[in-house]
């Protein structure tokens, strides 16, 4: 059984025979290239492939033409198979991209291409864009940031929780990064512009507060990829999938 579903692999993914030897694949756990399709129907098994690793993630493609994209489930192994492989990816539906987010990453990517794009192109600084979902918890906390080092930033009585709109952080990669802010709607992904600010400029607040500054842990004292850190590190910020030419996630912890 092993062989036959490494031969079905080798089929469907040409690239995988190109970047292992064929014993490698014979010995490796065939969970790591298969799955139980969660959707649309959790009860109805469905064969999923490894594709690749692009952007942090593990991109998978399923027979039925549907493709998502998980989380490394081993993300110190040295291949992308053991990155990749040997997990459970039955709750992919939870953690691969959701279609807010793809409507989200479009938009940037977008905007990215206007003359006029507030945050530059894709490519632009020093490793290109990235752009992150923030849970409820670390929207709450830029939004106590932001009201403390920059009063003249209108946030009004802003407080995200699971359900509603969404705080998502364009983050450039300039000498000095700017943190571009973003409201999500819910339902489409569509995104509304809050407004910037230089993450340097936010080092003394971020650094003041013992909260916010034990999210930097590791890193040097008023460090602004600390405040990068402390806002969309990992945990904290969802990456979008914003493609070819834009930074890696959590480019600043690398």
């Amino acid at each position: 059984m092993k062989t036959l579903l490494t031969v079905i692999a080798l089929a469907l993914v040409p690239n995988l025979a190109g970047a292992s030897g064929f014993a490698d694949l014979q010995g490796m756990d065939t969970s790591g290239i298969s799955k139980i399709n969660p959707f649309p129907n959790p009860g109805n098994p469905d064969s999923c492939y490894l594709t690749g690793l692009k952007d942090g993630l593990c991109n998978f493609k399923c027979r039925s033409g549907e493709t998502f994209q998980v989380k490394p489930v081993n993300p110190q192994a040295s291949s992308v198979y053991e990155k990749c492989g040997g997990g459970d990816y039955r709750g992919a539906k939870d953690e691969r991209a959701s279609s807010q987010d793809q409507a989200s990453a479009r938009e940037i990517i977008a905007i990215a291409k206007r003359a006029d794009s507030p945050f530059g192109g894709i490519e632009d600084g020093n490793l290109g864009l990235s752009a992150y979902r923030l849970t409820p918890e670390a929207a709450n906390m830029t939004v106590k940031l932001v009201k403390k080092a920059f009063p003249g930033i209108a946030l009004g009585n802003r407080k995200y929780a699971a359900a509603g709109p969404q705080l998502v952080l364009v983050i450039t990669s300039d000498d000095e990064a700017y943190v571009h802010m973003y409201d999500q709607d819910p339902s489409t992904g569509k995104l509304t512009r809050i407004d910037d600010f230089n993450s340097v400029d936010a080092v003394e607040v971020f650094y003041g507060d013992a909260q916010m500054a034990a999210l930097a842990a590791g890193y040097e004292d008023y460090d602004w990829t600390g405040v990068l850190q402390g806002l969309a590190g990992k945990g904290r910020g969802i990456p979008l999938p914003l493609g070819k030419g834009s930074a890696q996630p959590y480019w600043w912890s690398n």
